[in-house]
C-alpha cells in the first residue's frame, strides 16, 4: 500500500490512488487539489483549541476532585478529633468508675453493717456476709443459698411473712435471727427495700443489717438487773 498516514487528511497524487487497501487502518480524503496554507492553518488553530478546551475541562475535573478530597480530609479530621476527645472522656469515666467501686468494696467489705442482695425467695446474690469473721461462711457455703436455711426453724414462718411484706408494700423492717457456721445464735435488726435489676430486668431486694445480740443481750441483763433490784427493795425489811 502507497498511502501513508496524513495528518489532516489531505494529499494531492497526480494519479489520484485508490484510499488506501483493506488492511489500511487509516483513510483519507483524497482532494485533487492542493490545500491552501489558511485552510492548513485553521485546522491546526481548531486542534489546538479543542486540545486547551479538553484541558481546561480536565483540570476543572481535578481541581473539583481535589475540592473533594481536601473537604474529605477536614471531616476526617473532626471526626478523628471528636474520636480522641471521646476517648478521652470515656478514659476519664472509667477512671471515675474504677475508684467508686473501689470504694464501694471498700465500704461493702469493711463497714460494720451486713449487705445482702437476694431474690423474691429469699436465694442470696450478694452478701458481704463472707467477710464478717464472727459469723464464719465462705463465699461458696452462701452465694444462691436460702436465707430461710440459714435461720432458726421457729422463725421460718416469720421469714415467710417478711417475704410476702417486701413482695406486698416494697420494703420491710424488723428483726430476726440468723446462725453463724458454728450455729450461734446472732440477731439482726434489717431493713429492706426491692429495687429493679438494670442488667436482668427481675426485682430485686437489697437488705441491711446490724448485729444487735450484744446490744439486746445487755437490755436483757439491765432488765433483769432491775428486777432483781425491785424485788430486793420490795421484800427489804422496813
Amino acid at each position: 500500500c502507497q498511502v501513508l498516514p496524513e495528518k489532516y487528511g489531505v494529499r494531492k497524487w497526480p494519479d489520484s490512488p485508490d484510499q488506501g487497501c483493506s488492511g489500511c487502518l487509516y483513510r483519507v480524503t483524497w482532494s485533487p487539489e492542493t490545500s491552501s496554507v489558511f485552510k492548513r492553518i485553521g485546522l491546526k488553530l481548531f486542534h489546538n483549541k479543542k486540545a486547551i478546551k479538553e484541558l481546561e475541562n480536565a483540570n476543572q475535573v481535578i481541581q473539583s476532585k481535589y475540592d473533594e478530597v481536601k473537604r474529605l480530609v477536614s471531616e476526617l479530621e473532626t471526626k478523628n478529633k471528636q474520636l480522641i476527645d471521646s476517648r478521652e472522656r470515656l478514659q476519664s469515666h472509667q477512671k471515675k468508675l474504677i475508684e467508686s467501686e473501689r470504694r464501694y468494696k471498700i465500704l461493702f467489705e469493711n463497714g460494720s453493717d451486713l449487705i445482702c442482695l437476694h431474690d423474691l425467695e429469699g436465694n442470696l446474690l450478694d452478701t458481704n456476709l463472707e467477710h464478717k469473721k464472727d459469723y464464719g461462711w465462705k463465699h461458696q457455703d452462701i452465694i444462691g443459698r436460702n436465707i430461710r436455711d440459714m435461720i432458726p426453724g421457729q422463725h421460718h414462718s416469720a421469714f415467710d411473712d417478711y417475704l410476702l411484706r417486701v413482695k406486698d408494700q416494697g420494703t420491710a423492717h424488723g428483726y430476726f435471727s440468723i446462725f453463724s457456721r458454728n450455729k450461734q445464735k446472732r440477731i439482726l435488726e434489717y431493713h429492706s427495700n426491692i429495687f429493679l435489676s438494670e442488667t436482668s430486668q427481675a426485682k430485686v431486694v437489697h437488705a441491711t443489717g446490724k448485729d444487735v445480740t450484744d446490744r439486746i443481750a445487755a437490755q436483757k441483763a439491765l432488765k433483769q438487773s432491775e428486777d432483781k433490784y425491785k424485788g430486793l427493795v420490795k421484800y427489804a425489811p422496813t
